[in-house]
Formats: C-alpha cells, structure tokens, sequence
C-alpha cells in the first residue's frame, strides 16, 4: 500500500455509500521543481510523527476518488485503523496555501 493524503470525504446522494478523495503519496520528491506545486513531508521527525516511511511527496495534480472499502483503504501493519497520521498545523497551513495558489479555494476571509 501506499499513503495518500484525503482531500475530501464524498457521500453518494441516491446509494449512501461513502468516498474519499485522495492525493497520492510517492518517495519521488522531484525537488525543487514540485516543491511549489504539492505537499512534501521530508522533515525526518514530521516523517515519523506522521507515519510515513519515508519522505513522501503528495501529489496535488493526480487525485483519484476511491470508494471506502477494505480493498484501498486498508490498515498498515501496525495500525489499528487507515489513518496512519494527522497533518500538523503548519503542514494544514502549506496545503491550504498550495490549494489557494491553485485556485482550488476562496482565500480565508481578511487575507
């Protein structure tokens, strides 16, 4: 398996069924070309804080939606659950920005 970073959590309207949009996660960091572009975690104690095994670029340009199932979110040896780490305050920060930049949403209000 490999991590990926949750963007949204959809619910279909008619089935119910749940869905998350993902990020995913690669060891191909691809600095400093991507370093603008998509969320890095190469910090060795942000690495470990979050689970990762790795330094682990996520990806913004290729997201996928999976449906929540066993079968692409499964647990990792160790885990009790698919989560294997929260982003930090700083990292939620990045993102939002990175996001902004992509105009994939409205700035907060007063910026």
């Amino acid at each position: 398996m490999r991590p990926g970073l949750v963007l949204a959590v959809l619910r279909g309207k008619t089935s119910g069924r749940y869905a998350c949009r993902i990020a995913y996660g690669t060891k191909q960091l691809k600095l400093p070309r991507r370093q603008h572009l998509d969320l890095i975690i190469q910090d060795a104690a942000d690495v470990a804080l979050l689970g990762l095994a790795r330094p682990t670029r996520f990806d913004l340009d290729h997201t996928a939606v999976l449906p929540w199932t066993a079968t692409f979110f499964g647990c990792w040896s160790g885990f009790a659950t698919p989560v294997i780490g929260t982003l930090t305050e700083p990292y939620v920060r990045e993102f939002a920005y990175l996001m902004m930049k992509r105009g994939s949403v409205p700035p907060p209000d007063g910026v």
